[in-house]
């Protein structure tokens, strides 16, 4: 009776005390609003009839689609997509994307629900991934749905709904961050195996994220073991060797990808650089961030926390900004990937610092209910400020508000081009982002080609190129383009109809999408249906309307080649642009492994009046000048320009059959001496720096005046025909140099490019003489080639041709097609990103198959190999080195 009595505790005391409850029902509360959010930022998404927004899905799902209904007909996959980029090689795609995609719609059969389900189901996938890394990290529940609210919705990753590869890849990087710090903490041999996993999923969702992110992981490791002592520093090797196996991992996609990328180009890094001031740097910042607080308040959490984790994740998020801020200054060329992916840093930094500032909240024993609401209140506040401060210059809630346009020009231009029977290609120009070329794969299931740059497509390069010939006011080029792709039908949309640039010396307004239009008309495309005007959301009017051109023609995916003048290097396109105007069509060899002369025989040649080089290169320098010798000894026509040649890096410049070049740099306007009559004549004497054009997205094109102009200049011409005024007797600027019997002629002064920025009409006439040469349009040939099966992976033709003839194959260039004349391998050559091959004159039969080549069996191979080592990995952890972990722990 005489002991104390106990304390009474008061009923929030009493209801905090239950354990039992509050764990459960906090971590199903937290995990329900963040799912409750996502449906509210969805909801018109998901309910709403129509296409789901952003540029990529619909590319990825029409592509998805065609992937399930292959393998439903024919019980394999297939190994490209006919109705995409003129055969779209799907061993070049992130392959993680089309199956998620594929098995969605397998089992529901609505590729359009399947995208409304991705949706919200990628951004809640972010959610929960951090989530699980926090919980798993020993952190309370409030903390991790702090920092999975943060992550998930901060607006550049939320942004990523349009752009479904990144969203699959950003899912994995929280645990790719948990299983790195398990290696590093506790030595876990088997999150090095899981590690290894997640790369591989992260490479196979977006290769360039996988770099990216083994890249931070990497750096992480690092830190982590500088400034934490406990940490045994050989450990971050093994969070390199982790991310390394999960790259050997993925090696059935990645060495394809890497060593069979023939055709794939990246953009400019003037398109993909910008220049800002600190002011507009600093409004990016709170814009993909979501608010200040996320550059302060984290290194408050990292000076007052002083946990060394904590400060390497902080350290990192900072380095990580600097990375991606460094390409808004220009200096990415610093960073060892290329400059187009800078961007991918964001997601890095804003996952590092979504981790920090989440705890900003300190949690300790809470004995009621008033301190609990206040954090939960706090942590409220701290996401609605973010939300606030990045929707004063993000709409992040665009979605909740989105109200869907019902694209009834996209169905109707569909359900127009069903009426046609003819199977030739769809061209749709110009920026379609992918949405036009789903509607037409859903209807039509018609081969398109779509006018939007695609980086690992095959033929990029040539979308890109007509599109800089109709910027350019070459729409001759372009009409050449379509006939190599088999085109019958050609959608200009209003974005083509309305584009035109403004003369900067007469200030006229020059339509160059109407003169594209004109060209289409005077080469036998008619003009065959307009959909209606529509109007926006609000009801209100808009000039969005579709015209449709339809080239009344057979179709045929197997071609004779016609060109008689054919340019080599890196820029053939130029040559070919330019000649185009003139009623001169020119053959480009300019594709991955066709702009080195050497590589081409002299039989190929012969087919041939004139070659042009110009950035060209060579592999055996020998070998190249024999093959000029012997090909202007049969008659062959040979013009040369050695500007940007490629050569050795050991080389000291240029130098081709005894001729030497001299760099020049031009700042102002040159003048031209002609040294002799004819040819020479020709040239005009006043030599201006050009501008160049320009499109910046907005419809208008610009043009944009150099200030210097590159070039060269020769040493060792056996005959000089003209020279800049300021130079000495010794350099020339255009001559001959005698080889045989014969004569090459070489042109410097970067004049092909002159020309194809001045137009100049006298310019133009000694051009055309200057590659043209003496050449006497010849008889037509009849030709024959009749279709016999054209399947997903095998192509047979029957081919006819009174003489040895090439061929076009109106099919995207891969190394896996393999040529056969009558049962016999025949080299095929990569032209213009499609395929030529060579026939004997007669009847001949064409066979052209997909095989798998040497670097594909050896990704298998490495892939496979690496399996058996992970897997072997995995049971030595679970039965012998986690027993030796325990025993030190007991020590």
């Amino acid at each position: 009776m005489g002991g104390l009595m106990p304390e009474r505790k008061s009923f929030s005391q009493r209801l905090m005390a239950l354990d039992w409850l509050w764990g459960p029902l906090g971590i199903l509360i937290a995990i329900g609003s963040g799912l409750a959010f996502v449906l509210y930022c969805y909801w018109p998404v998901i309910t709403q009839p129509g296409i789901v927004p952003g540029a990529d899905p619909t590319s990825f799902a029409h592509t998805a689609k065609m992937i399930v209904d292959y393998f439903k007909a024919h019980g394999s996959l297939p190994v490209i997509d006919p109705t995409w980029y003129a055969g779209f090689e799907l061993r070049q795609a992130p392959p993680l994307i089309y199956f998620v995609l594929g098995s969605i719609y397998y089992l529901i059969h609505n590729i359009d629900l399947t995208m409304k389900i991705f949706h919200p189901v990628g951004t809640f996938l972010i959610f929960l991934s951090m989530f699980y890394l926090m919980r798993k990290e020993g952190y309370q529940t409030l903390n991790a749905w702090l920092a999975a609210m943060l992550f998930a919705f901060m607006p550049s990753v939320f942004a990523s709904f349009s752009s479904y590869t990144k969203v699959l890849a950003i899912i994995f990087l929280p645990l790719a961050f948990y299983a790195t710090n398990q290696i590093l903490i506790k030595n876990s041999l088997k999150h090095l195996v899981y590690l290894a996993f997640l790369i591989m999923l992260v490479i196979y969702s977006h290769p360039m994220n996988g770099i990216v992110f083994g890249m931070f992981l990497s750096m992480y490791a690092v830190i982590y073991a500088i400034v934490d002592r406990q940490i045994i520093t050989r450990r971050f090797f093994l969070v390199i060797g982790a991310i390394g196996l999960g790259f050997l991992l993925s090696s059935q996609y990645v060495v394809p990808f890497l060593f069979e990328k023939v055709g794939r180009t990246t953009l400019p890094p003037e398109e993909v650089v910008f220049n800002f001031g600190f002011g507009r740097l600093m409004l990016n910042y709170i814009a993909e961030y979501g608010g200040a607080l996320f550059g302060l308040i984290p290194l408050y959490v990292a000076i007052r926390k002083k946990i060394p984790k904590i400060t390497a994740t902080y350290l990192a998020a900072v380095l990580s900004t600097v990375i991606y801020f460094a390409y808004y200054f220009n200096i990415g060329f610093f960073f060892p990937f290329n400059m187009s992916y800078g961007y991918i840093w964001i997601y890095t930094a804003d996952f590092a610092f979504a981790y920090v500032l989440a705890l900003v909240i300190p949690w300790s024993k809470i004995q009621s209910l008033g301190p609990y609401f206040l954090r939960i209140g706090l942590a409220i506040l701290i996401i609605a400020f973010s939300f606030f401060m990045a929707n004063k210059y993000v709409d992040i809630f665009r979605l909740a508000n989105y109200q869907y346009e019902k694209y009834p020009a996209d169905v109707q231009i569909s359900q127009e081009l069903s009426k046609y029977d003819n199977p030739g290609r769809v061209m749709i120009s110009h920026y379609p982002f992918g949405l036009v070329n789903y509607m037409i794969a859903n209807f039509t299931n018609r081969k398109s080609v779509e006018g939007h740059y695609f980086g690992i497509s095959r033929i990029g390069t040539n979308i890109a190129l007509m599109a800089d010939a109709i910027h350019n006011s070459k729409p001759e080029y372009v009409i050449n383009e379509l006939k190599h792709l088999n085109v019958r039908y050609f959608v200009a949309n209003q974005y083509l109809q309305d584009m035109y640039y403004q003369d900067p010396k007469t200030g006229e307004k020059i339509y160059v999408g109407l003169k594209m239009i004109d060209e289409l008309l005077k080469n036998g495309y008619k003009f065959v249906y307009q959909t209606p005007f529509n109007s926006d959301a609000q009801g209100k009017p808009k000039k969005d309307s579709y015209k449709l051109f339809y080239l009344d023609k057979p179709s045929t995916y197997v071609m004779p080649v016609k060109e008689k003048i054919f340019a080599i290097g890196k820029y053939s396109y130029v040559v070919a642009a330019e000649m185009a105007p003139l009623g001169v069509n020119v053959l480009e060899g300019r594709s991955s492994g066709s702009e080195y002369f050497d590589d081409y025989s002299l039989d190929f040649l012969k087919n041939f009046d004139t070659i042009v080089l110009y950035g060209f290169g060579y592999r055996d320098k020998v070998k190249a000048e024999d093959l000029a010798r012997a090909y202007v000894a049969q008659g062959g026509h040979l013009v040369v320009d050695l500007f940007n040649m490629e050569v050795s890096p050991l080389a000291d410049g240029p130098n081709f059959l005894g001729v030497t070049t001299c760099p020049i740099k031009l700042k102002e306007a040159a003048q031209i001496q002609p040294l002799t009559n004819g040819l020479a004549k020709m040239i005009p004497t006043t030599f201006d720096i050009p501008g160049e054009i320009y499109d910046p997205g907005t419809g208008v094109i610009e043009t944009r005046q150099l200030k210097e102009w590159n070039a060269v200049e020769y040493i060792g011409l056996d005959q000089s025909l003209a020279r800049l005024k300021t130079d000495e007797n010794i350099a020339s600027i255009f001559g001959y140099k005698n080889i045989g019997t014969g004569e090459v002629t070489f042109i410097g002064l970067n004049f092909f490019y002159h020309l194809y920025n001045t137009n100049d009409k006298n310019e133009a006439k000694f051009i055309k003489s200057l590659i043209q040469g003496n050449i006497q349009t010849g008889e037509a040939i009849d030709t024959d080639a009749r279709e016999i099966i054209f399947a997903n992976d095998y192509l047979k033709y029957q081919l006819h041709s009174p003489t040895n003839q090439l061929w076009l194959i109106s099919l995207a260039y891969s190394k896996h097609w393999k040529a056969y004349i009558n049962g016999q391998p025949t080299p095929v050559k990569n032209i213009d990103n499609l395929m030529v091959i060579q026939t004997p004159a007669g009847s001949n039969v064409l066979e052209l198959k997909y095989e798998s080549t040497a670097v594909s069996i050896l990704g298998w191979l490495l892939s496979g190999l690496t399996l058996v080592i992970l897997i072997f990995m995995l049971i030595y952890s679970k039965f012998y080195h986690g027993n030796i972990n325990e025993k030190e722990a007991r020590r």
